[in-house]
């Protein structure tokens, strides 16, 4: 296969799905990979490297078992990622390593690595090692890039007898491939990423938030603290650029409740001029109570869309509302495996109409995680949810039409954790948002806050950080 130069360098995917898992790979060409690969860069010509190549059933078999576990300890560390065709692919690569024919390991030869940079000691390696996939590419074969395994470096080394002093680099699965062509893949703008002469200074923005308790949304029923609701909003406000609704990826921790009667300083860092991401904190009175990453994409090419059916909000009293115009989801529809709701957009202007996807799905994913509470978890009336975390990946757009799915999990406890799906009106995944918080009964809530007697609120429930 004869390829120019720029489109084997662009070209040059991780290849899973599409590897010939029962086809043979010849000695001979894996061999000629490596052969180009020795004509990698590296410090001094020094050469530090031994490459590990497996064709063993049960050599492969073993390093698989102890992947899978890696690959599984990742995915949970990830939470609630939503949908991702990446992470299906690497799920894939995961649950078939074993029947990959060849596994090929570059090592790097050092009984010492340096305290401080060790870019000269892995720059020796890696260079070769993705030279060896380019070489693999002009041939047929498919390669991924993966360390995974790494997690559990010195399980890999004792199947593979490595001596001390022996270091995997990286893992590189090689097989042929079904023959199809590849394209370059989606990365960022260079202008985002280029940077001439010197770095430039990190924006920071920030602002003083204090409580409006005639708010209609944020106060719309009693309570003693500042609503998460409130300080997510006005984080993305800081850092939304102005007239735009893009998509979000965020974690917010809500380390403490705010005081009614004190300023909230409100700050958010970017790194750099790109204004993608943003390191946000909310503190009062000296103490943290919301810190967090916001990360701002592109506008998405499709929206949710609007039902095709008349959908009727929930009773506001079931999410803790007094207001019916603050209902965002529609009734409860269970099936086998999940819970449902509709999407309900705002009324004109509302607060969140307009330019407020993010909110809007949020908000509407917590009063669905506060109808789950009565209905699957079976709290009693008065409980109160203390929200403690946030995470979501929610797309720009209308959110009018959106579905909301949460599957079954079981007893949850009282601190629970509610992964919810974003889907669109044709049941696609679009997003989700991980709702976490602490589940208390009045008596305790009140403690946690030092009140000697309950608020007035409203049934079923009481109001919540939210």
């Amino acid at each position: 296969m004869t390829l120019p130069v720029d489109e084997v360098l662009t070209t040059t995917r991780a290849v899973r799905r599409r590897l010939l898992l029962d086809v043979p790979v010849e000695e001979q060409v894996i061999e000629e990979c490596l052969e180009v690969a020795l004509q990698a860069p590296n410090g001094g010509n020094r050469q530090p490297w031994r490459w590990i190549v497996v064709r063993d059933e049960v050599q492969r078999a073993r390093i698989a078992e102890v992947y899978r576990r890696c690959f599984a300890e990742y995915v949970a560390e990830l939470g609630n990622p939503g949908p991702s065709r990446d992470l299906d692919s690497a799920r894939f690569l995961a649950d078939n390593l074993h029947r990959v024919p060849v596994l090929v390991l570059p090592c790097l030869v050092a009984p010492r690595l340096p305290e401080g940079s060790q870019a000269g000691s892995w720059g020796s390696l890696l260079p070769a090692a993705w030279s060896y996939m380019l070489a693999a590419r002009t041939r047929g074969l498919g390669t991924a890039w993966t360390t995974c395994h790494l997690r559990r470096e010195a399980e890999i080394a004792d199947i593979l007898g490595l001596p001390p002093g022996i270091r995997q680099g990286v893992l590189i699965p090689t097989a042929y491939h079904d023959g199809g062509s590849f394209r370059p893949a989606r990365r960022a703008p260079l202008a985002d990423v280029l940077v001439v002469d010197r770095w430039p200074r990190p924006e920071r923005r920030t602002r003083e938030l204090l409580a409006d308790l005639d708010d209609p949304f944020f106060f719309d029923h009693e309570l003693d603290h500042l609503p998460g609701m409130m300080l997510l909003s006005a984080a993305l406000d800081l850092v939304r650029p102005a007239g735009a609704d893009p998509a979000v990826t965020l974690t917010l921790d809500f380390r403490g409740m705010g005081e009614l009667d004190a300023p909230v300083r409100l700050s958010a860092d970017s790194p750099d001029s790109t204004g993608r991401l943003w390191q946000v904190h909310a503190d009062q009175d000296g103490r943290t109570i919301m810190t967090g990453t916001i990360e701002q994409g592109d506008p998405a090419e499709t929206s949710p869309g609007s039902p095709s059916w008349p959908v009727q909000p929930v009773d506001q009293r079931l999410v803790h509302r007094r207001r019916a115009e603050n209902v965002f989801v529609g009734d409860l529809v269970e099936s086998e495996h999940d819970w449902r709701v509709t999407v309900l957009p705002p009324p004109a202007g509302h607060h969140l109409d307009g330019g407020r996807t993010a909110e809007r799905l949020i908000e509407a994913a917590r009063q669905f995680v506060t109808l789950l509470e009565y209905a699957d978890n079976q709290r009693q009336e008065g409980t109160r949810f203390v929200l403690t975390r946030l995470a979501a990946t929610v797309p720009a757009g209308p959110s009018a039409g959106a579905v909301l799915s949460w599957a079954k999990a079981g007893e949850r406890g009282n601190r629970p954790r509610y992964d919810v799906q974003i889907l669109d009106a044709d049941g696609r995944a679009v997003g989700s948002v991980t709702v976490c918080g602490r589940a208390l009964s009045d008596a305790a809530f009140r403690r946690l806050r030092g009140r000697p007697a309950p608020l007035a609120t409203t049934s079923p429930g009481s109001g919540e950080r939210g």
